[in-house]
């Protein structure tokens, strides 16, 4: 893999930093190394503090150089480096004589946003208690507290942020080849597709997608159609459809046939030597425990030896991770003996619950923690599997669902880490007549 200085760039607050942890997540090279200028600020106002503006700003120009010759350093050794910040041409000629020095080539990621919706977010992130203080005042020294964070005198409000974004040309700033990532709506931002757009910039053979490739093609026909949970949810279909699917999913010895509540006892007395997965709360998960563990106690009862139950994605934004957890021990109560998985909708969740979330379903007893209902914006990512498998160990499986209808998606999740997949694609016609 080629050297490579990727600028996270754009106006503050737009999730550059979730955005550089989504593209950590698909890459497992130990080289790949983020070098923060807002990390080397945060240490110099702790060091040093400020009494008013003019020694604020004296403080970032001395952190600003600190950054340079630690980037330096760290270009020297040759790893692969991530750097996020709201770039100007204050940084950008010498950012452009670090690279040419060592021999990197840059990538910027330039995101972009309505300007409004950047100062509702700017706002929101600089009154959260978590956010280093001195961002939002002009006189600090460490150990200092502010219990309204909204009395803050450096708080930056529209017209503000407006002529900044203006004349430092935040969202101008190139170097390098340059992508643009409008990120106004986070919620249908195409992720996925453009974290392809940068895999194929990179061409990372240490790339999760890479690992995932090479040990996913080492699978048999028959080890991944074993890993097939054959799916058919469409809220119209007929038993006719149902009756087709179990009688392929038994013929191929797939891990179970996944089918709406409705139908769960009628294909168990048809066969009943398959089993048979149902969904619970599907697919909005903001049902109460409650009714939940009622919902699955009665398809259990109904012949479903394998429920998949959605969490409330409320809890989830709240994060929550105790209720989370509270809600998934509910439904194992219910059904102490039934495989339990728990869709946790990964396209609705910030990088930063991933972990946390596995935490929650490991907590609760279930079996399986699965990515997707496949009513959501979009289904499985490797890089998600992959994380999940990681760091539960085998403690608790992984089973990826939506958007994986080929062969090669098969291998690759299951190469990833995947013990289960849900797939709708005909094992027929995936693997041929038996």
């Amino acid at each position: 893999m080629e050297k490579t200085l990727i600028l996270l760039a754009g106006p503050p607050a737009t999730g550059k930093t979730d955005l550089a942890d989504r593209i950590k997540a698909r890459h497992t090279s130990e080289n790949f190394l983020s070098v923060s200028l807002d990390d080397v600020k945060e240490e110099y106002w702790d060091t040093y503090g400020f009494n008013n503006a003019e020694e604020k700003a004296q403080v970032d120009a001395s952190a600003l150089q600190e950054w340079f010759r630690r980037l330096d350093a760290a270009m020297a050794d040759g790893p692969q480096i991530m750097c996020d910040y709201p770039f100007s041409a204050k940084q950008h000629d010498r950012l452009a004589e670090l690279a040419d020095k060592h021999g990197y080539r840059v990538l910027t990621i330039r995101l972009v946003a309505d300007p409004v919706m950047i100062s509702k977010r700017y706002r929101a992130r600089d009154l959260k208690p978590t956010r280093h203080l001195a961002h939002i005042v002009t006189h600090y020294h460490k150990g200092d507290v502010l219990e309204d964070r909204s009395k803050g005198d450096d708080l930056v409000d529209l017209d503000t942020l407006v002529d900044r974004i203006k004349k430092r040309g935040y969202d101008t700033f190139e170097l390098g080849h340059t992508i643009e990532l409008d990120v106004t709506n986070v919620d249908t931002v195409d992720y996925p597709g453009f974290l392809a757009k940068v895999d194929e910039y990179l061409d990372d053979p240490s790339s999760v997608a890479a690992i995932a490739a090479k040990a996913g093609a080492e699978l048999t026909d028959e080890d991944l159609c074993s890993r097939i949970d054959y799916t058919l949810l469409k809220p119209t279909a007929t038993w006719d459809q149902i009756d087709a699917i179990c009688a392929e999913a038994f013929e191929y010895g797939c891990a179970s046939a996944c089918i709406p509540p409705s139908y769960i006892a009628r294909a168990h007395k048809a066969y009943p030597d398959l089993a048979l997965t149902t969904v619970i709360a599907f697919p909005l998960g903001y049902m109460t425990s409650a009714a939940k563990a009622a919902e699955a106690a009665d398809a259990y009862a109904n012949g479903a030896s394998e429920i998949d139950m959605v969490i409330d994605q409320g809890m989830v934004k709240a994060r929550d991770y105790q209720a989370i957890e509270d809600d998934i021990r509910a439904v194992r109560e219910a059904v102490p003996n039934a495989t339990l998985k728990v869709i946790v909708e990964t396209c609705y969740l910030a990088q930063e619950t991933k972990k946390p979330i596995c935490h929650a379903v490991e907590a609760a007893g279930a079996d399986f923690i699965k990515t997707s209902t496949g009513f959501g914006t979009a289904g499985a990512q490797v890089e998600d599997v992959y994380l999940f498998a990681q760091e539960l160990g085998g403690r608790v499986k992984v089973k990826a669902s939506g958007g994986v209808r080929t062969k090669e998606d098969l291998a690759l999740m299951s190469g990833a880490g995947a013990d289960r997949i849900g797939a709708s694609a005909s094992p027929r016609k995936l693997f041929g007549a038996r």
